[in-house]
């Protein structure tokens, strides 16, 4: 078995003089836009493998269905488009925009299909509805607003900020409607409510703001930071509706509480932040880096409620690693950090060949990231990688796109663990590797990749490893897609297997497979 608990992929004859990689496979890849600049900056995925994603454009033929707007307002907009689970059609899309410059950075959905985003405005003239801030108060401010079920109508619109520099980086829902905003401001009259911290400490602090569930008011909003320069880029919750916020540091006095790393490593560093269900306490709060610049983009929670950050280094020698992959080529990278759910210890940390964009995770504890990163010959490639549950292996790394101009910014997982990945860039798929032509930058990328139609969906096994000599194991493969008479191959051979469930098939190991100690690939067909 591999190691952590991974799973392989039955292999055919192959040239073992060359580099291996198994890779998932495109299941579609579309384009939005067709001049300008545009970007799909956030991306989410309905129980039904509707995909959704926002962001900005300036292109004033951007495709628009159903749309709340129909109409470019000003040189940049957000975007806000529904694709439906084929990948083949607009449900719906819409600018949202004024006559300013705005861009969306978080999406997030609730139940009912409403759909919330974030990000920030210059726009005096805004859309609004319902607003719990009516007016433009500085010269940038954050923005929430959430689209009914169909994107032709605000539920509500609102700025969010103070009298200089505000902007939204995500957004987190929970189950009663009530919206999470995280991001950072400049404003030192940002507004709080209950904060935990009620004063800009420095040049920028953090925000983290709970707005009710219809829009009107403010739960709580905080600052959080200290004296240099702190920005919050990704939040979550759990189900408690704690919060948790990753993001970059530049101050030696950020808060902290039962840190498992104390001070500042050096020139700015990640901080990972968990706050009670009411916003008034911090439950831990650490830095997380060395002596070179690292950034958080990404935080994800698995389903016991460990926390996942991705983001990027700009040394990868000096960024603290624990049960770490094999670094990549040159001198930055991607990192990927995983703590327990009390925030007490590391389980891994670990350098990638990512810029670590995002991050999501899938019910067997599996990490998935996409970014930017080199190919063999070192050249910027965008990839989508799966490290296993334990952090102890690849399961596979992705190129989607070659260009310059291509960047993949934000990443989703639906229940069978199929990736819908966003950005900007143009995704030729008869290619392989896929590649990407010179004017990709006018166009907004969403790619979905995972298994094959049909195919089963492998997330662990166990046990993950067995004693050399023994007279035989039984291994239990869990995933989904399973079927009755599906088979487990052992290193390519069958083996004896019981189908227990759509989401299980236990195998029985021989005494040859364990006579020496190895890495034995598993499959399951069905």
């Amino acid at each position: 078995l591999l190691a952590g608990s991974r799973v392989g992929f039955a292999l055919g004859e192959y040239d073992r003089s060359q580099p291996l990689v198994i890779d998932p496979v495109i299941l579609y890849a579309t384009v939005l836009g067709s001049s300008g600049a545009s970007s799909g900056l956030a991306v989410a995925v309905d129980g039904a493998g509707n995909a959704y994603v926002t962001g900005s454009t300036t292109d004033g033929g951007f495709p628009t269905v159903n749309a709340f707007q129909g109409a470019l307002v000003a040189q940049k907009d957000v975007f806000v488009s529904k694709v439906n689970a084929a990948g083949t059609a607009l449900v719906y899309s819409t600018y949202l925009g004024g006559s300013g410059s705005e861009e969306a950075h978080g999406i997030a959905l609730d139940a009912a299909g409403n759909v919330y985003i974030a990000g920030y405005t210059q726009s005096s003239d805004f859309p609004t509805h319902t607003p719990l801030q009516a007016s433009l108060a500085g010269t940038i401010n954050a923005f929430v607003t959430k689209l009914n079920s169909t994107g032709s109508a605000l539920v509500y619109s609102t700025y969010l900020g103070g009298s200089f520099i505000d902007s939204a980086s995500g957004i987190a829902v929970d189950s009663t409607g009530s919206a999470y905003v995280a991001g950072y401001t400049l404003s030192t009259n940002f507004p709080t409510v209950s904060p935990l911290q009620s004063t800009l400490n420095g040049n920028s602090n953090a925000f983290i703001a709970k707005i009710n569930p219809t829009g009107s008011a403010l739960v709580y909003s905080t600052y959080l930071g200290g004296t240099g320069s702190d920005a919050a880029y990704a939040i979550a919750i759990d189900s408690n509706t704690n919060v948790y916020v990753a993001g970059s540091t530049s101050s030696t006095n950020f808060p902290t509480m039962n840190p498992i790393q104390a001070a500042s490593g050096g020139n700015g560093d990640i901080f990972v932040t968990k706050l009670n269900a009411a916003g008034s306490a911090l439950m831990y709060s650490t830095y997380y880096g060395g002596a070179a610049e690292d950034d958080a983009y990404g935080i994800a929670l698995d389903v016991n409620n460990n926390v996942y950050v991705s983001g990027f280094t700009a040394s990868l020698s000096a960024f603290p690693t624990f049960g770490a992959l094999p670094p990549p080529s040159g001198t930055q990278g991607g990192v990927l950090v995983k703590l327990n759910p009390a925030g007490s210890a590391v389980v891994y940390a670990t350098t990638l060949d990512s810029n670590g964009k995002g991050v999501a995770v899938d019910p067997y504890g599996n990490a998935y990231l996409t970014g930017r990163g080199l190919d063999q010959g070192g050249s910027p490639v965008t990839v989508a990688l799966r490290v296993n549950a334990s952090g102890s292996a690849l399961d596979y790394s992705f190129q989607l796109g070659s260009a310059l101009t291509d960047v993949s910014e934000a990443i989703a997982l639906d229940s069978s663990g199929s990736a819908y990945i966003s950005g900007q860039g143009f995704i030729d798929t008869t290619l392989n590797p896929p590649a990407s032509n010179s004017s990709s930058s006018a166009f907004v990328s969403l790619a979905k990749i995972g298994d094959a139609a049909g195919a089963p969906h492998i997330g662990f096994v166990a046990p993950a490893k067995a004693i050399v000599g023994a007279s035989g194991a039984t291994l239990q493969v869990f995933g989904t897609g399973f079927v009755s008479g599906a088979t487990v191959q052992a290193g390519g051979a069958d083996r004896v297997t019981t189908f227990v469930s759509s989401t299980e098939v236990d195998a029985t190991l021989l005494s040859t497979d364990l006579a020496a100690a190895t890495t034995i690939t598993m499959s399951v067909t069905n």
